[in-house]
């Protein structure tokens, strides 16, 4: 929480956000590529060429407009980023014509398709695009739209996923006597879990904001939050190391 007031003392507020919102997207296109193999797995997808394919064309759906958005806001003057950024469209484009023909080839031969990784692709892929290039034509403090934009899309997600393990971790009878905490009580009803989820927000993150809404020093310092969590989902989600949490997961 100490990074973010460092930053705006040192005049360096811009900078710090620019941080602040290429580590929320690194963290999110990490969490997409860990949703799309859970849907692999469920559905049992585990061909070489397809998990290559798979694995590039997220990857580049989501870091391409970010580094495409810093060129164009914070570099817009190299000749030579902007030469690699036309460089990377189009080989982009290549990979892009070439996924959607693999996935009409396998439909047109009657395999099986994983609809529910190819639904986040529809969205998630036009979502990141749309983000970035709206945010380019705020310039630099455009950043800030584009995370709150993605990082929305991605609550969603992340909350559907964290109460269906919740459900099934902590739902159960022995849950309380065995883990102990206040989990297993937001587990017995999704009203528990949103209400907790969304009076953590209130706490946590608006109430500081709405009564501190000029204290630069403080709106920066509520990043420590999201960057714990950062930190921490980097390390618990772990299907293949966890019995429990791949039991919980239904894996």
């Amino acid at each position: 929480m100490a990074i973010g007031p460092v930053m705006v003392w040192l005049k360096q507020g811009a900078l710090f956000y620019l941080f602040a919102v290429c580590w929320q997207h690194y963290h999110i296109a990490k969490q997409h590529f860990g949703f799309m193999m859970l849907w692999k797995a469920k559905n049992r997808e585990r061909g070489p060429v397809e998990q290559k394919l798979d694995r590039w064309f997220l990857l580049a759906s989501t870091i391409l407009p970010l580094a495409l958005f810093v060129v164009w806001t914070r570099l817009p003057d190299s000749r030579v980023l902007n030469a690699a950024s036309t460089v990377s469209i189009v080989g982009y484009g290549a990979l892009a014509a070439g996924y959607i023909a693999y996935q009409v080839k396998k439909y047109r031969a009657g395999m099986p398709m994983n609809a529910p990784k190819l639904l986040l692709l529809v969205v998630l892929v036009p979502l990141q695009w749309l983000a970035f290039m709206y945010a380019a034509r705020l310039g630099p403090g455009g950043i800030v739209r584009a995370g709150i934009t993605l990082g929305l899309f991605h609550s969603f997600q992340y909350h559907r996923l964290l109460w269906f393990h919740n459900k099934n971790r902590y739902g159960a009878p022995d849950a309380k006597a065995k883990h102990g905490g206040v989990a297993p009580f937001l587990a017995k009803n999704f009203g528990y879990y949103i209400a907790a989820a969304i009076g953590l927000h209130f706490l946590t993150t608006f109430l500081p904001q709405a009564m501190f809404p000029a204290v630069e020093w403080l709106q920066a310092a509520l990043w420590g939050f999201a960057f714990t969590h950062y930190v921490l989902d980097s390390r618990i989600w772990r299907v293949r190391g966890d019995k429990e949490l791949a039991a919980a997961l239904r894996m």
